[in-house]
């Protein structure tokens, strides 16, 4: 592994500057594996996300970006949002988009090199009827405890190019101050080192078993239902109230 950045005496400096989240990073080798299996072994309790596609290119170096470990999350509802950090919970009254941005001001990051810009911010989701709580949408009343995003600030990033040797990870340390710096910077080298050691070791498990095949069975009543379903799309389209609404089965079956 290379010489983690930044170095240790800048870390501090930054501290004492007055940010409070500082990106820790070292490039790292991976063994050949796929994007998915990476995830699964980085996120092994399913808390984190997976970024890719070209519409991030600029952002992210034209790389995946996997986030896990989580500082904290997020989640908005329809006049008010709930932060989790650790154990601790904490009600922000406000609609989501004006939730999002109050809890974006609160992070302070360093500037970071332009394939590493994701550094710092959150990632998530908002549904489609959050657009209700910032424009009129007809026939739309959303509950107060509706759910409408949930967004993680996640301590752990790993930057990777599918086929490559080698990749970035980064760990995203919380500061209060110069005091704790040297600390903290400590840990986060023992977090980057505990990650390589994830990323490089093991091959790509070959799934086990038969291989299966799904098909699904739509009855007479299911049909009517959303051929109806989709006349009325139609007309919310044809009205200006919508430019996009995306029908769907739900669709369950047993593991293993």
């Amino acid at each position: 592994m290379n010489a983690l950045l930044p170095a240790k005496e800048t870390f501090v400096e930054l501290a004492a500057a007055g940010y409070n989240l500082i990106p820790v990073r070292g490039e790292v080798p991976v063994g050949a594996v796929a994007v998915e299996t990476l995830f699964h072994r980085l996120a092994r309790d399913g808390r984190g996300f997976l970024l890719e596609g070209e519409a991030f290119g600029e952002a992210t170096g034209g790389r995946v970006v996997i986030g896990f470990d989580p500082l904290a999350r997020l989640s908005l509802f329809g006049t008010a949002a709930e932060l989790k950090v650790g154990p601790r919970r904490r009600r922000l009254d406000g609609r989501p988009l004006t939730v999002l941005q109050q809890t974006l001001d609160v992070i302070r990051c360093p500037e970071q090199p332009p394939e590493m810009a994701v550094a710092g911010a959150l990632f998530g989701y908002l549904d489609y009827d959050a657009a209700a709580t910032f424009e009129r949408v007809r026939g739309v009343v959303l509950p107060d405890d509706r759910l409408l995003g949930e967004w993680l600030l996640c301590r752990s990033l790993v930057f990777y190019t599918p086929g490559a040797q080698q990749a970035t990870v980064v760990c995203q340390v919380p500061v209060t101050g110069k005091q704790q710096a040297a600390t903290a910077y400590a840990a986060a080298a023992r977090s980057v080192r505990r990650i390589a050691g994830l990323l490089a070791g093991g091959k790509e498990t070959p799934l086990q078993g038969e291989p299966v095949s799904f098909a699904l069975a739509v009855g007479e009543t299911v049909r009517a239902s959303y051929t109806k379903n989709v006349r009325a799309a139609k007309e919310y389209i044809k009205a200006g109230e919508a430019f996009q609404i995306v029908l769907s089965h739900p669709f369950t079956c047993p593991a293993g």
